[in-house]
């Protein structure tokens, strides 16, 4: 079998008593399995950072107390922030308070074990000090036991829809105004 084996080795010299070099005394080991299990490690990592800034979306992996652990490139184009930024933060800091409450119980179903995932529309403050209304998609990823490891969610921006749908609600309650008034 020709193929290159990892081999360490590390020896010492064996004087004798007037401090002359008599024989190196040494041991080697082969390393060759857990250098692969290294390569093919390195090699997942890789191609785990290339989906994770390559997907479509903004997405991030948040602590189980809601700080970021992880973010992509899209998450921080949407919201405004730099990693370091995010990092600095938890999602419930930057959640408007107004939708805290129902984001909250959604995940706390989640890391109970009674959903396996969530849905929630809710508005993030971005670095630029406005709300931007965001559809979050979250899942949890668990250790081998089961017990709740971190969260991973991916964020879909549904500013324009939403501003859309208030300024369409906004007309509807103007002519509703107009009918009533008009009709006395």
């Amino acid at each position: 079998d020709m193929s290159v084996r990892w081999i360490s080795s590390r020896s010492t010299v064996v004087h004798d008593s007037a401090g002359r070099p008599i024989k190196v005394v040494g041991i080697s080991m082969d390393n060759t399995a857990r250098k692969l299990v290294e390569e093919e490690l390195r090699n997942s990592e890789e191609r785990f950072r290339s989906i994770f800034e390559l997907t479509g979306g903004a997405l991030a992996f948040i602590q189980l107390d809601g700080r970021w652990q992880r973010v992509n490139d899209s998450l921080c184009e949407l919201l405004g922030y730099t990693p370091q930024e995010l990092g600095a933060l938890s999602f419930q800091e930057i959640t408007h308070p107004d939708d805290l409450a129902r984001n909250l119980s959604m995940l706390n179903q989640l890391l109970a074990g009674s959903i396996n995932r969530y849905v929630v529309d809710k508005r993030i403050l971005c670095s630029d000090g406005s709300y931007r209304w965001v559809r979050v998609k979250t899942s949890i990823q668990r250790t081998l036991d089961g017990s709740p490891e971190y969260l991973i969610s991916v964020y879909e921006d549904i500013n324009a829809d939403k501003v859309e749908l208030q300024e369409l609600q906004g007309r509807i309650k103007d002519l509703e105004a107009k009918l009533v008034g008009s009709s006395i």
